[in-house]
This record gives structure tokens, sequence and C-alpha cells, in this order.
């Protein structure tokens, strides 16, 4: 049986074969990745035929003109030299493609590296040694309502000391955490929603971007839905791993994370996974009235692929966590889950 990882890894190299190959339109087409494949082996097909017919023709083309040469000069053929010639230029051509494509391999891995290093260097400047004193039972938020916070208390208060990241980064906004999962990092809110995209928490370049809130969603999660979204890498890193939600298994191993803010701490209790398309009604922020956010919550919630016993309301507030998928063109991967103060 051909697990997620497998399917992932195939569906990574598929996309990135057909871009090398100049062929980028089957990556961003609608449809299977068995379709798909099937129009890129016919096309890298008939490409090699054309390259076969069009190379034996200009060969046959070279040895007449200059066998007719010869016989007129010197009354015999001389191919030699400027067939030798011609395959010193080919494996000239060959050479450089081929230290190009190295060259372009070590940079990939080496920037990859880099930014890894950046994530371990930010998760251990912040770690701390000691317990953080639990919040007050009851909490007020910004309007002055009292939520009552669940008995939990939560695991990122004596793992790190996320005053010194909020201090260090005006843009950061909060932490999320998936126990025993790679999904360990800030949060950060920019202006626009590229410039973290390729960006550490500092500025900095880092191929594998940071994670970062919807522009438009409010920076204390105050919004009916916050969206947050993360790279796809190859290596495992960013939000790589919510496609295993695909799975009841990996749902049923890690169904909560956590997240904390400068003022509060939250249990996020997942109740949905699925594809959407990049501008889907999936990325709505914000809703008219009370009736709409509840219709949309049970929309997200029929499509989920894992089966859970999570209840949602529209008194709920709820985060998106959203990532690439290669299914098709412009397709994302998401997982939702509602937002549970805790201490």
């Amino acid at each position: 049986m051909i697990t997620e990882e497998q399917r992932r890894i195939a569906a990574d190299v598929f996309i990135t074969a057909a871009r090398e190959l100049g062929f980028d339109f089957i990556a961003r087409t609608k449809c299977t990745n068995s379709a798909r494949f099937g129009v890129l082996f016919c096309l890298v097909q008939i490409s090699i035929v054309s390259h076969v017919i069009l190379k034996t023709s200009y060969v046959s083309f070279l040895k007449e003109s200059y066998y007719n040469e010869a016989r007129e000069r010197k009354g015999g053929l001389c191919l030699k030299k400027p067939l030798k010639y011609l395959l010193v230029i080919v494996a000239g051509i060959l050479v450089g493609v081929m230290a190009y494509s190295s060259y372009k391999l070590i940079s990939d891995k080496v920037e990859h590296s880099q930014a890894r290093s950046k994530d371990q260097d930010a998760t251990q400047s912040y770690g701390i040694a000691f317990p953080v004193s639990p919040t007050p039972r009851v909490y007020e938020d910004q309007t002055g309502e009292e939520i009552q916070l669940d008995d939990e208390v939560s695991p990122l208060n004596s793992m790190y000391d996320l005053n010194k990241f909020y201090a260090q980064y005006p843009d950061a906004i909060g932490w999320i955490y998936c126990p025993n999962t790679p999904v360990d990092y800030g949060v950060v809110e920019a202006e626009d929603n590229d410039y973290y995209l390729h960006r550490f928490y500092d500025g900095s370049y880092s191929v594998s971007g940071s994670l970062f809130a919807d522009c438009n969603n409010s920076r204390d999660f105050s919004d009916e839905n916050t969206v947050i979204y993360g790279h796809h890498m190859n290596d495992g890193t960013k939000f790589a791993d919510i496609m295993y939600y695909k799975e009841q298994y990996y749902y049923d191993q890690h169904p909560v994370m956590y997240i904390s803010t400068p003022t509060m701490n939250y249990r996020v209790e997942l109740f949905t996974g699925f594809l959407c398309d990049a501008d889907s009604e999936t990325y709505t922020f914000r809703f008219d009235s009370d009736q709409a956010y509840a219709e949309w919550l049970q929309r997200m919630a029929d499509n989920s692929d894992f089966k859970c016993n999570v209840h949602v309301s529209y008194k709920d507030r709820i985060v998106t966590l959203s990532t690439c998928s290669y299914e098709y063109y412009d397709a994302r991967y998401v997982v939702m889950g509602k937002l549970v103060p805790i201490h």
C-alpha cells in the first residue's frame, strides 16, 4: 500500500520534472497525477523522437555536404574534423548543464540547511528550564468580556520564554506547537502576504520562510477565522506534516495543537482537514452574521478527511493552517481547529 509520504514525494517529483522539462502547463492542470503523468510521458517521448529525427537529419546533411565538398576538392571523404568539432560542442553543452544542475542541487541543500539551523537556533534561544506561572482562572479579553479558562496548562509555558520572542521581533504574534511533530514555530504577521514567504523572523533570507498569519487578520486571533500559512517543505519542516491529516490514523495521534499569544494560551482542537483551491471560501476571515458563520463552519466540517467528535459553533473562534498541495495548480491543504482558552 502506498503511504501518504510516498504520494507526497511522487507528487513533488512530478511537479518538478514537468516544470524542468518546460511543461509547466501540465502542473497547472486540474486533473489527477496519473492523467498528468500520462500526458507528460507522451510529450517526453515526442520530444525524444523529434530530437533523434532532427539530429539524424542534421548529421545526414553534414555528411552529404562535406562528402560532396571533399569529392570536389580532394577526391575523398573529409568528415573527421567537422564532426569532431560538433561532438566537442555537444559535450561542452552537456558538461555545462551537469555543472549547473550540480550547483543548483548543492545550493538548494545549503539553503535548506541554513533555514533549519535558523529555526533550531530560535527554539533553543527562547527555551527555559522552569515553569511559568499560569494565567488567572478568569481572564478579560480586550472587549472586557470574561473568558473562563479550561483547566489544562499549555505546554508552551514550560518550553519557551516567549516574552523574549515578542520583544525581539515586532511582527511576532504567537507560537504554534503540535506535540511529537516538527510543528514548533513562531508566527508572524506583516502588512502583506509576500514578505515572510522567504524571510526569517528578523527579515533575513530563508528559503523556507516563516509561518505567518494573513495580513487581513487581526493580530490577536480575535477574528472568526485566523489563517496561518506555511510552506510545504520537502525536508518535512514548516507545514509539510499537516498533509498527513488526510489519513485518520494521523489525526488520532495528533488531534490537538497549542498556540500561545502575548495575551492568551489556546488549545487548538482540530475538527476538519481537506483539499481546497487557493481562492476558495475557506479563506474567509469574518462574517456578516452568526448564521452565516455557523453555515460556513458546517460546510468546512463536512469536507473533512478525518472523523472526530469536536463540536464547533458560531461562538467559537478558529484557526486555519494552510499549505501548498500538488494535486493540481494552486491546490491547498488546510487543517482547522477551534481555539480553546487555557492556562
